[in-house]
This record gives structure tokens, C-alpha cells and sequence, in this order.
């Protein structure tokens, strides 16, 4: 099981776990010393290579969740200048509605005031003959 767990250490390019699960799988079965041996200098041999590899790869990732963010901040600016578009014509709109009831209230208001005045000047009339 020792010597497995190696292989997947070495598979999940983590050298150093690696080694140590080997060297302890050398003293639990004897039998695998040939076999644990070879992968340690395999190890020795590739674990350069590994760290520069494993750090290629985070490196990756980092660069991945960085895009990733930016590409969902983008997003959402845009959506915040969709809406943010949106509430201006809305307030736009509100505005001219607003502008159009203040004509017709005045309107309506100036055309009472001639009702009044015409009222008054025909009573004014029929009390003096």
C-alpha cells in the first residue's frame, strides 16, 4: 500500500511525499528495496524538473481564477452599464411624463380661470342692466 501511495505522489508531481512514503515502504516490505530504489533515483533524477513543472502548473491555475475573475468583472460592469443605461431612459421618460402632466395641470388650471372670468363677467351683466 506504501508503495502505491508512492506512485501517486509521484503522479500528483509531489516528489518529496513521494520519497519519504517509498523510504518507509522499503522498511515495512524488503522485498520492494530493488523496485523502491530505482523510483528514488528516478525521483533524484526528475525532481528539478517536478518543481519547475509543479510550479508551471500553479502558475496556471493562478493565471485560470485570475481570467476567470476578470472575465466575470467585465461581466458585471456590463450588466451594471446595461442597467445603469436602462435607469437613465426610465428616468428620461419619467421626467417628459412629468413635464407633459405639468402643461396640461396649468393648462387645465388656465382654462378654469377663463371659465371663472366669464362666469363672473355674465353675472356681473344680468345683476346690471
Amino acid at each position: 500500500m506504501l508503495f502505491s501511495l508512492g506512485e501517486l505522489y509521484i503522479t500528483e508531481i509531489d516528489y518529496k511525499k513521494a520519497a519519504l512514503v517509498y523510504e518507509l515502504a522499503k522498511e515495512y516490505d524488503p522485498k520492494l528495496t530493488e523496485v523502491c530504489n530505482k523510483r528514488l533515483k528516478h525521483i533524484d533524477y526528475h525532481y528539478p524538473f517536478a518543481e519547475q513543472l509543479k510550479n508551471a502548473l500553479e502558475n496556471k491555475y493562478k493565471a485560470e481564477d485570475l481570467l476567470r475573475m476578470a472575465n466575470n468583472k467585465v461581466a458585471m460592469l456590463k450588466i451594471k452599464k446595461t442597467y445603469t443605461a436602462l435607469g437613465v431612459e426610465l428616468s428620461n421618460h419619467f421626467i417628459e411624463k412629468r413635464k407633459r402632466e405639468k402643461y396640461i395641470y396649468a393648462g387645465g388650471g388656465i382654462l378654469i380661470l377663463f371659465l371663472i372670468f366669464v362666469f363672473i363677467r355674465r353675472r356681473k351683466k344680468s345683476l346690471h342692466p
